[in-house]
């Protein structure tokens, strides 16, 4: 996925507000149709489950904010176990 898509996601949903309950059925759905992003979405499913201890202040949509590369995108990182991520 490129910077670009998640630009537009911003500029078209941006302003709407959703549980995370409605964005882990969306990756469910994403994952049965596209079963290759498995490890993918898991390492987002992690890292979104973890970001409630980091900043949400993106300035001018700054760096990571904190977050460790591998922590971000391995799955199997710390705290992957309890979403059902195999290492």
């Amino acid at each position: 996925m490129s910077i670009e898509a998640v630009e537009w996601l911003r500029d078209r949903r941006g302003h709407e507000q959703v549980s995370f309950d409605d964005v882990a059925d969306h990756l469910e759905d994403f994952v049965r149709v596209r079963p290759e992003t498995r490890e993918t979405i898991a390492a987002l499913a992690t890292f979104l489950a973890r970001v409630e201890d980091l900043s949400h202040e993106h300035q001018g949509h700054g760096p990571t904010l904190g977050v460790e590369e591998d922590e971000a995108t391995v799955p199997g990182s710390k705290g992957s176990e309890d979403l059902g991520v195999a290492g």
